[in-house]
């Protein structure tokens, strides 16, 4: 799963946009990459403009909602899966106003010295 993390650059969407695009839907109507934006509005603005399925688009408020509270022993390699088991679906592609905070997966925070 790529994170990446970025402001409201113009350009940057249509990026993400096509990357997602790129996505394939499985057999159960999910997506294979999903793109997480700001707000619900910016997500159907996006949604409407490049002609994607609504589920490819997450709002920043669904995400931090999946953040609160992940299993206490999520270690990288099996977040994948506990995000399908929250969304149904994984998110590949990720542009957010707000950082991603690494140590919420329960990966050790950089400490200084």
């Amino acid at each position: 799963m790529k994170i990446i993390s970025s402001g409201r650059q113009t350009g940057k969407t249509t990026t993400l946009v096509e990357r997602v695009k790129g996505g394939v839907q499985r057999g159960d109507g999910t997506w294979s990459r999903v793109l997480i934006v700001a707000t619900d509005r910016e997500a159907q603005r996006i949604a409407r403009e490049y002609h994607l399925d609504p589920r490819q688009i997450l709002s920043n408020q669904t995400w931090n909602r999946l953040n609160v509270q992940p299993p206490e022993e999520l270690l990288l390699d099996n977040l994948e899966d506990w995000l399908y088991s929250q969304l149904g679906m994984v998110p590949s592609m990720i542009t957010t106003a707000l950082p991603v905070t690494v140590g919420r997966w329960g990966l050790p925070e950089p400490t200084d010295g």
